[in-house]
């Protein structure tokens, strides 16, 4: 029996909104083609070539409006942006107004304690990382972390930046 938290899920958060949905149909569909990926998600034939052994699925998560990606169950740290020292509660009373506020979180500036400036809450940096964004690769249930560096380049290059944020899940 698996301890809990045990499996691991990975996203690739995108920072840029532009098309984004319309760019992640379509690299799901050309993995599909390139037979990484069977078109229900799952591992195609190739799926070797993504990079982080096997998976369960790959899905393409898009949402109106932002979401918070983070390691929730396994949890994570937050540190101040200008001199690394920890910041998790400030962070965590700026997540609870966003949430209420439904702002874009680059708008809601908290005050630091650490440094004595005021951050948005994408500044702040996770230790495991953390994202806010709109549109999302979700690998669920990966064997490991890491992925191909070809892989991540085409990707960065046909949809844009993105975070990886890894997730435990019991």
């Amino acid at each position: 029996m698996p301890f809990p938290r045990s499996r691991l899920d990975v996203y690739w958060v995108f920072s840029e909104q532009t098309d984004t949905v319309h760019s992640l149909e379509k690299c799901l569909a050309d993995w599909v083609a390139d037979d990484l990926l069977n078109t229900d998600g799952s591992p195609g034939d190739s799926h070797a070539r993504i990079g982080c052994g096997s998976f369960n699925r790959v899905q393409a998560i898009a949402s109106d409006k932002d979401v918070l990606f983070a390691n929730h169950q396994g949890g994570y740290r937050v540190f101040c942006p200008n001199n690394d020292k920890i910041a998790t509660l400030e962070f965590s009373e700026g997540v609870a107004e966003w949430r209420k506020s439904e702002q874009d979180p680059s708008a809601i500036l908290v005050s630091c304690k650490a440094c004595g400036g005021k951050h948005s809450l994408p500044q702040f940096v996770g230790r495991p990382a953390f994202a806010f964004g709109r549109s999302a690769f979700h690998f669920n249930s990966v064997e490991k972390a890491s992925f191909s560096d070809a892989l991540l380049t085409a990707i960065r290059e046909s949809i844009g930046p993105f975070t990886i944020v890894l997730k435990r899940v019991g």
